[in-house]
């Protein structure tokens, strides 16, 4: 009890600190650390029971995978990217690289490719693919038309006939640049109608290759252990809310109900600090043929004590005698 009193304080004190105990993406990016509805942790979950997925937080990384082997997904970075020219070399040596963004972090990355970005598109569309043989409609959330200034780059998606997404050629492998970020975001694979098509895309422009995951441009903010303190107050505040409902706002019945649970849960307390006892009537039972042994016994003794004094007083008036 000791122990955990010195530990609770520990706590207390610790909380009072600005201490920095996590770090935490800002805004809503679609990033797999963000469990909000622009995070991208359904998609990445789902892809970590298919192939092997790894994340990167520089575009140097790159060159520790082979990029015949790996697919680099890059989506809406929080700041400018850099070290772009790992990426189009590693493009170059056959890497593929899915990039979608529509807030002009990623302009050096497009520029190096031939695209520049046109008219946005505010609002939620339906967008069509045609990737190889398939065509597929998609699901796109704020996007970005987009221009070619490459002959190597052909148009892959349309939205109201305006060219959303290209495939550009570079060297042995190539870059699908979408203006789009939101593609596989967890607000869209939440509903399986629209999931089906957008992760249908994703999963064609992967085909077998494993993941990488473009983690850096980020924008982290720091939680303190202030935090802490602030959750024990809103759980006290809460426990507080709760008793005050059940009795007041509940009345009575729920006050005996409250004090039932209670109850209940001190019987289960004290059951596993001192365990079931055993059923009585054994015990009871046990106890009923003990005494009537020692009635039993008891009498004989008597009997024998009565015809000892009897042949005692025989053998004396013999003797008298």
């Amino acid at each position: 009890m000791l122990i955990i009193s010195l530990l609770l304080l520990i706590i207390l004190i610790f909380s009072q600190t600005r201490a920095p105990i996590a770090y935490v993406v800002e805004r809503d990016p679609p990033s797999v650390f963000n469990y909000g509805s622009g995070g991208i942790t359904i998609f990445y979950y789902s892809e970590l029971g298919k192939r092997r997925v790894s994340i990167v937080y520089s575009l140097q990384e790159l060159r520790n995978f082979d990029p015949q082997d790996y697919i680099l997904m890059l989506l809406g970075p929080d700041s400018i990217v850099k070290d772009v020219d790992y990426l189009i070399e590693w493009i170059d040596r056959g890497g593929v690289a899915l990039i979608g963004d529509e807030l002009n972090f990623s302009t050096d990355i497009l520029k190096r490719l031939g695209i520049e970005y046109g008219n946005d598109f505010h609002g939620v569309f339906l967008a069509r693919c045609f990737l190889g043989n398939k065509t597929i409609d998609i699901i796109i959330d704020v996007a970005k038309e987009l221009m070619a200034v490459n002959s190597k780059a052909k148009p892959l998606c349309f939205c109201m006939s305006k060219p959303i997404a290209y495939n550009v050629s570079l060297g042995r492998g190539y870059a699908i640049v979408v203006g789009d970020s939101s593609i596989v975001i967890n607000e869209i694979l939440s509903q399986p109608t629209f999931a089906k098509n957008n992760t249908e895309l994703a999963e064609l422009v992967i085909g077998n290759r494993g993941l990488l995951i473009y983690e850096g441009s980020r924008i982290y903010t720091p939680v303190y252990a202030q935090a802490i303190a602030q959750f024990i107050d809103e759980l006290l505040n809460g426990l507080t809310q709760i008793l005050r409902w059940i009795i007041i706002e509940r009345g009575a019945i729920s006050s005996l109900e409250f004090a039932l649970g209670v109850v209940v849960v001190l019987m289960v307390y004290m059951l596993i600090k001192f365990g079931i006892q055993e059923n009585p009537k054994r015990y009871l039972e046990q106890q009923r043929i003990t005494k009537n042994v020692a009635e039993d016994v008891r009498r004989r003794i008597l009997i024998g004590v009565s015809t000892w004094g009897k042949l005692k007083n025989g053998v004396e008036k013999e003797k008298q005698i």
